[in-house]
């Protein structure tokens, strides 16, 4: 769990790192100053800040608390689920055919360098190229389209996609253009 603690007479950004209900240790600084207030929202929402953490060391020499975190600006989504059925989030799916949604995607980026969004997803047909027929699942943020999944994800994921389904998306700022994740349950 991490634990933002604002009222902490040592750094009033602080951010207490606690497994099983012990403290284990703080974030430093600077992460602290970065994580702490996506951290205090999701607080005031009613959800707790948890993350993965792997133990590893010997009790009686050292050991060390590894902790994977996202970036603080993509925990907190910027939309919302709305009526969609989210998906699990087991693993990253890129989203392909971004080009012509390049101004959607920098639109919900903002001055922001990466965001978690709900996306919806739609089965649709590939209407052009070599896949012109074939299925292929779109991928919209508040009813706008910004890509689809490539024809080998669509084949894998599409019997989990129906009607009113979605899934959580990072939208992140690279050299080449904005890129996009859908986040999607194993198949």
């Amino acid at each position: 769990m991490l634990i933002p603690e604002p009222d902490n007479p040592h750094d009033r950004n602080a951010v207490r790192v606690s497994v099983s209900g012990r403290t284990v240790g703080y974030l430093g600084r600077e992460d602290a100053r970065r994580y702490q207030p996506p951290l205090l929202d999701l607080q005031g929402a009613g959800f707790l800040g948890w993350c993965p953490a792997a133990i590893i060391g010997a009790a009686d020499a050292w050991y060390g608390v590894f902790l994977r975190l996202a970036e603080p600006e993509t925990m907190w989504p910027a939309n919302s689920p709305g009526r969609l059925a989210v998906l699990e989030a087991d693993r990253s799916v890129a989203v392909t055919k971004r080009r012509p949604h390049h101004d959607v995607l920098d639109e919900l980026l903002g001055q922001r360098d990466a965001v978690l969004v709900f996306g919806e997803l739609v089965q649709s047909t590939v209407t052009s190229g070599k896949y012109k027929g074939s299925p292929c699942v779109e991928v919209a943020v508040d009813g706008r389209r910004i890509g689809e999944l490539s024809a080998a994800m669509t084949e894998r994921h599409r019997h989990q996609v129906t009607p009113g389904c979605g899934c959580e998306v990072i939208i992140s700022r690279r050299d080449n253009g904005p890129h996009a994740a859908a986040y999607m349950p194993r198949p």
